[in-house]
């Protein structure tokens, strides 16, 4: 008699290390957060590598929990885990290393708008010829442009170089109409654009005092 014995061997397939490239980082404006946003960057230019010419159309790159590696203004990157998706993904991975990935990016300084508030340009309206200069301060200012509900006191604006300039023929005291010009405002995470004020000044009213001439005809 012939004895014919089958024999049974696991096999197992070991996947295929991928590589990706072609990712694209646009960046952002300032606003306080380290969120990505979808115009923000580009992968639909990836470029997997290892992947082969039969399943390219089963195997896809994929990204998740994106987010900026700082929320400040300046040169940063943008971090995120891939993966690989698709029918045939199994059969791939990414080589070491590549899960967590990341790529430059520049978040720009938001603009402020400053310029006088209400209070402080009544006060320059009001002047009188010979008064003196009156002196102002960060708070005398309004900005328009924060965000991420921060505020003068929170968004680190540095005041210690604010000048105020008086557009004046003396350096003491008001003479003419004219114009203030605020500069010197520094932030990490903002630039600015200032709006000029003006100085109207007026003429001191004479106070006269009554008098009688007497005397002999």
């Amino acid at each position: 008699n012939t004895w014919t014995s089958a024999i049974s061997q696991a096999v197992s397939v070991i996947p295929v290390p991928v590589s990706y490239s072609g990712i694209t980082a646009i960046g952002k404006t300032y606003d306080g957060t380290t969120v990505v946003g979808s115009s923000e960057w580009d992968i639909s230019g990836v470029t997997l590598t290892g992947v082969l010419d039969a399943d390219k159309d089963n195997v896809s790159f994929s990204v998740s929990n994106a987010q900026y590696k700082s929320r400040d203004a300046g040169n940063t990157s943008i971090l995120f885990m891939a993966s690989l998706m698709g029918a045939a993904s199994g059969n791939y991975r990414l080589k070491s290393g590549l899960e967590r990935g990341s790529v430059n990016a520049v978040i720009a300084k938001k603009k402020l708008i400053v310029g006088l508030n209400e209070e402080a340009q009544q006060k320059a309206n009001n002047l009188q010829l010979g008064d003196s200069m009156p002196s102002y301060s960060v708070n005398d200012f309004t900005m328009t442009g924060l965000v991420n509900d921060e505020t003068k006191t929170t968004a680190g604006i540095d005041s210690t170089s604010l000048h105020v300039l008086f557009s004046q023929n003396d350096t003491n005291r008001f003479l003419t109409d004219g114009t203030i010009t605020i500069s010197g405002l520094n932030s990490i995470n903002y630039s600015f654009s200032y709006t000029q004020g003006s100085l109207r000044v007026t003429k001191k009213a004479f106070a006269s005092t009554p008098y009688t001439i007497t005397g002999n005809n």
